[in-house]
């Protein structure tokens, strides 16, 4: 009888985790990050972190003007990577992606209208 009631309760646990009876809380996604600048001339943003690669960044500049956005890493301050490098002569955009994780501003140079926008997690 002892060994029945065992058999029993074995039973029902093997069953209840096949049939995923043991819930298990996923881990929640990190939120989105949207960042986005507009002006002229050059600009340095604010620092932002990116949890997850690869991230997008879309850009947009105005007038006949050299383009320039860099990448750089905001804890040793060095350039990780040229973004955008473009001449534009009547206005354009396009975009571009970044494979990196960690904390990061963005150096925008351009002699005329532009904005940036960054999208990622």
């Amino acid at each position: 009888m002892r060994r029945t009631i065992i058999a029993l309760i074995c039973l029902t646990l093997l069953t209840s985790v096949a049939c995923g009876g043991v819930a298990v809380k996923p881990r929640p996604a990190p939120a989105p990050v949207t960042l986005e600048w507009r002006g002229d001339g050059v600009k340095e943003t604010e620092a932002f972190t990116m949890t997850e690669s690869p991230w997008r960044v879309d850009w947009a500049a105005s007038g006949h003007q050299a383009f320039g956005v860099w990448l750089f890493n905001a804890q040793t301050g060095q350039r990780e990577k040229l973004l955008v490098n473009s001449l534009v002569k009547t206005g354009g955009g396009d975009h571009s992606v970044a494979h990196a994780r960690g904390k990061f501003y963005l150096r925008i140079e351009g002699t005329d209208a532009w904005a940036v926008r960054v999208t990622g997690r």
